[in-house]
């Protein structure tokens, strides 16, 4: 299991936040006093620099607040455990209530980490890559169709 570094953390959490819909307002001028401009949560609330966005990666209670609604608007089932198997590291899994979610037509994300809200979140960020490969997956195969219709036609 590779630890990860403070930056890295940061970087998780930033991708995270986008990843639920939080929205980042740019400092208004350079003297602006928080790191990273402020940012407004789904529902409204706003934090002050990065560094006050809920704590993802240590907490399950944020992980649960933020993160575990936009799982479940995308029908995506939650399981956290603690896997004996993997030298008593926590374990996250996602199954999709949806079988055919993506192109390799595997529902299932099972990530290992030193905490659960660590791997939660390290199964949220594979989900998310797997989403954005999808979308440039069906993109190329519109872009495909079109091309054999306008040689056949």
């Amino acid at each position: 299991m590779i630890m990860r570094s403070n930056q890295e953390l940061r970087e998780l959490k930033i991708k995270l936040a986008k990843w639920a819909d939080f929205r980042n307002m740019p400092c208004p001028a350079p003297s602006h006093p928080w790191q990273g401009g402020d940012w407004q949560a789904p529902a409204g609330k706003e934090f002050y620099g990065t560094s006050q966005l809920p704590d993802f990666t240590q907490s399950l209670d944020a992980c649960f607040k933020w993160l575990v609604p936009k799982l479940q608007k995308l029908k995506w089932k939650i399981q956290i455990t603690m896997a004996t198997l993997s030298g008593g590291k926590a374990q996250a899994s996602l199954t999709s209530w949806e079988r055919k979610y993506n192109k390799q037509n595997r529902p299932h994300i099972c990530v290992n980490a030193e905490t659960p809200a660590l791997a939660l979140c390290l199964a949220i960020e594979q989900l998310s890559m797997d989403e954005a490969n999808e979308f440039e997956y069906d993109d190329y195969m519109v872009l495909k169709l079109r091309l054999s219709e306008q040689t056949e036609g």
